[in-house]
C-alpha cells in the first residue's frame, strides 16, 4: 500500500510522438521556475537578470495577443506568468496550454537556431561519425555527398585488406563499415564541414514546422543560454529534465511536489483545454513508485505524473 502522506516529485511527460518534446519541458521548467520565484527573491532576481530570456519572452508570439498582459517592465519572472496565467483567463477566446507550448517552441527554435553553440556543437556531432546511426537521414542532404563518397572510399579500403574469412564474417563487415565512418569523419575539416552543419542546422533545427528529436546536450546548453548554466534543469536537487541516453528520446520534466508545482496545474485546469492525462505518484516502503489517477479535478493536486500532446 502508498502513503498519501509522503508527497514526490513531480514528473510532466509529452506523450512519446512527433518529437518537440524537449522545447516543451524546457517551457514547462520556465513556468514552473516562474511560479517558484513568487517566493524566492534570487530567483525572480536570476530570471529577471537573464537578457536572453528577455530576448526570448520577446520573440513569442501568444496565440491570442490582447489576452497577454502588456508589461514589459515587470520583468521575465512576471512576463513568464503572464503568458500560462493567460490560459485560466476565463475569456471565450482564452488560450489553449498546447498553443501557449507552441508558441514557445516556435521561439526557442528561432533563439537556438540563431545561436553561436549550435554550429559547434553539430560540427562535433558529424565529425563523431556517430552520426550515421542517430541521423542517418543527413547522408542523403547534398552537402554530405562528399562526406559519403569519402566514407565508401574508405570502406572499400579497409574491406580489401579484409581475409577471405573475414570478408563474409558479418561482424567484420560492419566492423569495417563503422571505422570507415569514424576515420573519414574526424579527419573533417572545418571548411569541409560548413555546409553541413549549416544544412543540417537549416534542416534540423531552424524549420519551425517541423518537429525535431533533441538530445541532452542541445538541452543543457538552450537552458545555458537562457539561465546562465544548466544546473537549474539538471541538477536533480529540484527540477531535474530526464530521458533517454540516444537522441531519439522522450523526455520528461520532474518537478518537486511544491505549491509552486500545484499553482501550475491549478492553472492548466483552468483552461479549456484538458490534453493532459494527471496521475499522482507515491512512494512506498521499498521505493518503488505508484500512480494513481486523479478521481476529482478540483481535488488538492498531489504529486503527479502528466501527459500531454506533443
Amino acid at each position: 500500500m502508498f502513503s498519501k502522506s509522503q508527497p514526490t516529485r513531480i514528473q510532466l511527460s509529452p506523450q512519446q510522438q512527433g518529437g518537440d518534446c524537449g522545447y516543451q519541458v524546457i517551457t514547462l521548467g520556465l513556468f514552473y521556475l516562474a511560479l517558484r520565484a513568487a517566493s524566492s527573491s534570487s530567483l525572480q532576481e536570476r530570471l529577471d537578470n537573464s537578457k536572453a530570456l528577455a530576448c526570448l519572452l520577446t520573440s513569442v508570439i501568444p496565440p491570442v495577443p490582447h489576452i497577454l498582459l502588456q508589461d514589459k517592465s515587470s520583468g521575465n519572472a512576471k512576463n513568464l506568468l503572464h503568458h500560462v496565467q493567460a490560459v485560466a483567463s476565463g475569456t471565450w477566446d482564452s488560450p489553449g496550454f498546447d498553443e501557449i507550448l507552441s508558441s514557445f517552441t516556435v521561439a526557442l527554435k528561432q533563439r537556438a537556431s540563431q545561436s553561436t553553440w549550435l554550429p559547434e556543437q553539430v560540427k562535433q556531432k558529424i565529425k563523431s561519425g556517430l552520426w550515421f546511426d542517430d541521423y542517418c537521414c543527413w547522408e542523403n542532404y547534398p552537402s554530405f555527398k562528399a562526406i559519403k563518397e569519402k566514407v565508401i572510399c574508405q570502406m572499400d579500403e579497409l574491406y580489401a585488406r579484409l581475409s577471405k574469412k573475414d570478408a563474409c564474417d558479418f561482424e567484420k563487415i560492419q566492423e569495417v563499415m563503422f571505422n570507415a565512418r569514424v576515420t573519414v569523419c574526424n579527419q573533417l575539416s572545418d571548411e569541409e564541414l560548413l555546409e553541413p552543419v549549416n544544412e543540417v542546422i537549416r534542416r534540423h533545427y531552424q524549420d519551425v514546422f517541423k518537429k525535431a528529436w533533441l538530445d541532452c546536450a542541445f538541452l543543457k546548453a538552450l537552458t545555458a543560454d537562457l539561465l546562465g548554466c544548466a544546473d537549474l534543469f539538471f541538477s536533480g536537487s529540484d527540477v531535474m529534465i530526464t530521458g533517454c541516453a540516444t537522441d531519439s528520446n522522450h523526455w520528461s520534466i520532474e518537478l518537486p511536489g511544491n505549491e509552486a508545482s500545484e499553482k501550475l496545474i491549478s492553472l492548466y485546469q483552468q483552461g479549456y483545454q484538458k490534453t493532459l492525462s494527471i496521475h499522482r505518484i507515491y512512494p512506498n516502503n521499498s521505493n518503488c513508485f505508484f500512480k494513481a489517477p486523479l478521481e476529482n479535478n478540483q481535488e488538492k493536486i498531489k504529486p503527479i505524473t502528466l501527459s500531454f500532446t506533443s
